[in-house]
């Protein structure tokens, strides 16, 4: 009996962890940042348009840009650059619970229509490549954790991020 007890404890332990995101993330300067112990990359914690308050979360608007407007940005601001496909998705975990990326560390993820798209700076398609596409680029949905590709004029979401020094 003793042994069915135990086999049922570690049974739901394991089911439980697996079923928290992974831990990967410190918060930094007053919880507005994030630092990824796995990839050493500090992210802004709102998205574009939305700023920390400590005791409020992420408050103000999103503000979706098109790619051309978060490189105008991305250049005149040298504190915060666009992601890399590759590094939009180092925030994806299929442990979370109710986002494939940590809500409680981002809380600002929320449903445009079933999605939550943001830029990444990876290009997909170049229109050298083929001359009657347009270029695409990579996106990340962190509410499906599914990575796409889309033309430069539509607007999405901008999480910033930059490198620790």
């Amino acid at each position: 009996m003793k042994s069915f007890i135990w086999f049922f404890f570690i049974i739901l332990f394991v089911q439980d962890s697996f079923a928290q995101c992974i831990k990967q993330f410190s918060l930094i300067n007053n919880s507005a940042e994030v630092y990824d112990k796995r990839t050493g990359l500090i992210w802004n914690r709102c998205t574009h348009g939305m700023s920390w308050k400590n005791g409020a979360g992420c408050v103000g608007e999103i503000q979706p840009l098109t790619l051309k407007e978060a490189r105008e940005i991305e250049h005149t601001n040298k504190k915060w650059r666009l992601p890399s496909i590759d590094e939009l998705a180092s925030l994806v975990d299929v442990a979370c619970k109710n986002y494939p990326i940590d809500s409680t560390v981002f809380p600002d993820i929320d449903s445009d229509e079933g999605e939550s798209t943001y830029w990444s700076r990876t290009t997909y398609l170049s229109n050298e490549e083929v001359k009657e596409m347009p270029s695409l680029f990579y996106t990340m949905d962190f509410m499906q954790g599914r990575v796409d590709a889309h033309t430069q004029g539509i607007a999405y979401r901008i999480r910033w991020v930059r490198n620790k020094k």
